[in-house]
């Protein structure tokens, strides 16, 4: 079976650390 590909992966802590605009 084909194996399903998250389309939104977890951001990573550097991600969420960034501040966003």
């Amino acid at each position: 079976p084909i194996p399903t590909v998250n389309p939104t992966p977890t951001p990573t802590p550097e991600e969420t650390a960034s501040p966003g605009p």
